[in-house]
């Protein structure tokens, strides 16, 4: 009895314990998304490389002289995201790639392709591709809201050799990702239906009083005549 309470003990310490291996939730709430960063990873908002700004910039752990690298950047979106803008979103992207002078060759290791996200609309792509002489692969993944007008880039790229070992924290970064939700700011349909019910009571009410007034008869006053005097023709004289 006494050995299965220490157990009991010891069990319930270790549920207690964090786990090490939990990552970090970070909130971009000016861009409306979320993403968690793997236990060990660094990250650093609204970072500039290359000149360009990003909204977030993470890193991985070094590992032979080599670092995973990602990053978030946001840009509008303007009308409806559909599965043909989702594709030309990735076209640009590819298009970047191609014309960026680090890149001597790529190649697409599993093909554009539009999913979703935690229900979020979005295009995932992994490419292969010589970057200034190292070998590397990057899965890039473009997710996009029509209730924010916004659509994201999310890219996390690692030496070709190391990929297969980070793979997993690869696809829980790109699991994580949350678009916030916007507040209601317009009326619900409860609301309208509501206000539309006693607008039109109020008009019934408006129409049956002015019925009512016109059907009431109206009240004429006698016209006042001094005592004695009598209107009307003269009596005929004799």
């Amino acid at each position: 009895m006494r050995v299965t309470l220490i157990a009991l003990v010891l069990v319930a310490g270790f549920l207690l314990i964090p786990n090490a291996s939990a990552g970090t939730v970070v909130n971009l709430s000016d861009k409306h998304l979320s993403i968690e960063i793997p236990s060990g990873w660094t990250y650093e908002r609204n970072a500039s490389s290359g000149g360009v700004i990003f909204d977030l910039e993470f890193l991985g752990p070094i590992v032979d002289g080599f670092q995973p690298y990602g990053l978030v950047a946001s840009r509008s979106w303007p009308g409806v995201v559909t599965d043909s803008s989702l594709y030309a979103e990735n076209d640009r992207e590819l298009d970047d790639i191609v014309s960026d002078p680090g890149c001597s060759s790529w190649n697409i290791i599993v093909a554009p392709h539009n999913t979703t996200i935690n229900g979020m609309k979005a295009n995932d792509m992994i490419v292969a591709m010589t970057y200034s002489g190292v070998a590397l692969r990057s899965r890039i993944v473009i997710i996009a809201s029509d209730e924010w007008n916004t659509g994201w880039k999310v890219g996390v790229a690692v030496v070709e050799s190391q990929y297969a070992t980070y793979s997993s924290n690869i696809a829980s970064i790109v699991s994580s990702l949350t678009i916030e939700e916007k507040e209601a700011t317009e009326l619900s349909p409860a609301v309208i239906g509501g206000i539309l019910l006693v607008l039109a009571v109020v008009v019934v009410v408006v129409v049956l009083l002015m019925l009512r007034r016109k059907k009431e008869p109206v009240e004429v006053e006698a016209q006042y005549q001094p005592a004695g005097q009598v209107y009307g023709p003269p009596p005929p004289t004799s």
